[in-house]
């Protein structure tokens, strides 16, 4: 537990009196009930010292009272620190926070005898990233530094914070010293918006985990955290498997199915950290080729009478219009029978690179879903297919 002061005012007094004229005014007794030395309690009074927190929610517990509202505003301290004022923003819970929880769980350290936490990057800008965060969401009265790691072994960064310290510890129960079998995912995530879940799962993959090259993956030797992720995807609509590594203790959270990782990256992406790390991942052949080439989703069968419409053509030719800019050959019969299945109200797959190329025959990004687009977006889709999809319009404009 983290140990916090508070100086004793008119206010901190009169609640102390309180208790004590509960007790009949019988100081030896209030002692007791309370479980704090009746000698403390004399130099709150006397010598005016700074009164543990802990010891003044015991005695707020005693009378029903909030100690929190006791102390709100106040300036508070521990060993070696400089004065912070306690303010209930310290306890607020926002996507940006949940992005700092995911790396306090994953690559930080908090000491036990001091105010420090600490997060160890090799990379030097996502710890800036991260100092900016922290500056911006907390009025801390201490240094954020960044600092070279051990034996110049990457780079750490800083915080020295007693308030944040007490609020990673005592409200969102992240442990003191090595964590790596105990920790385990804050209960407030479970409770909180989902944005603020994508925040922490985004977090805790760029912390212990990586982007896909065939799966989406955590890997950590707490058996609690990777089971938390799992419930806290679930709790988003999301599969995903929890499992032991035949390495001894380590357990590893993974999704495997590829619209599903499409669609959390989707989600997941404005909260990523490290960009760098992101792209290099998804600049990968093997990435492109199973993420892009051979991802089949759901779509408007509609769009296929629409684009052979504005073609003006029969299905047979917009299938070999499609084979010159996709290279995937597709039958007409089979053209023909994904629009039946619009006509009988069901759901068709198709590649993603033909959607797009239908796309762009209708000048409608809008026919692709949304949990895509980043994809489209971050790959040199026309580098992937053997022409330019103007060939289609070019064709049919010249006929």
């Amino acid at each position: 537990m983290v140990r916090l002061f508070v100086k004793p005012d008119k206010e901190i007094l009169n609640i102390v009196n309180k208790g004590i004229e509960k007790c009949n005014g019988n100081l030896l007794k209030f002692s007791r009930e309370v479980n704090i030395c009746r000698t403390t309690i004399y130099h709150w009074f006397e010598n005016r010292i700074w009164i543990d927190i802990k010891k003044l929610k015991k005695i707020c517990d005693y009378l029903d009272s909030d100690y929190l509202r006791l102390i709100e505003g106040k300036y508070v301290h521990s060993t070696r620190s400089n004065p912070e004022i306690f303010n209930k923003e310290w306890f607020k819970l926002n996507p940006n926070i949940a992005i700092l929880l995911g790396w306090f769980c994953t690559d930080g350290y908090i000491p036990k005898n001091c105010c420090r936490i600490e997060i160890f990057q090799n990379d030097k800008a996502t710890l800036e990233r991260l100092k900016t965060i922290v500056k911006n969401e907390y009025q801390t009265n201490n240094k954020v530094i960044i600092r070279p790691g051990k034996n110049r072994d990457g780079y750490s960064l800083e915080i020295n914070s007693p308030m944040l310290k007490y609020v990673l510890v005592n409200y969102f129960g992240i442990k003191e010293g090595k964590k790596n079998f105990i920790v385990s995912v804050p209960k407030q995530i479970f409770k909180s918006s989902k944005e603020c879940k994508w925040a922490f799962l985004a977090a805790s993959i760029e912390g212990d985990g990586s982007w896909p090259i065939k799966t989406l993956t955590i890997r950590m030797t707490s058996k609690n955290y990777i089971k938390g992720c799992k419930r806290l995807l679930r709790s988003l609509g999301y599969k995903s498997i929890a499992s032991p590594m035949s390495q001894e203790n380590v357990w590893i959270w993974q999704v495997a199915a590829k619209v599903d990782i499409c669609k959390i990256i989707h989600n997941c992406l404005p909260y990523v950290i490290n960009q760098e790390k992101f792209q290099h991942f998804i600049k990968q052949s093997y990435f492109q080729n199973r993420f892009f080439k051979n991802l089949f989703i759901e779509f408007d069968n509609e769009v296929i009478l629409k684009a052979k419409n504005k073609l003006d053509c029969s299905f047979r030719d917009l299938t070999k219009q499609i084979k010159r800019t996709t290279g995937f050959n597709y039958s007409h019969d089979y053209m023909q029978s994904l629009l039946n299945n619009h006509y009988q109200n069901r759901k068709a797959k198709i590649r993603l690179p033909v959607l797009i190329a239908i796309s762009e025959v209708l000048k409608d990004r809008s026919i692709i879903p949304k949990e895509f687009l980043w994809l489209i977006e971050n790959i040199k889709y026309k580098d992937l297919m053997p022409f330019s999809n103007e060939s289609i319009k070019r064709n049919y404009k010249n006929r």
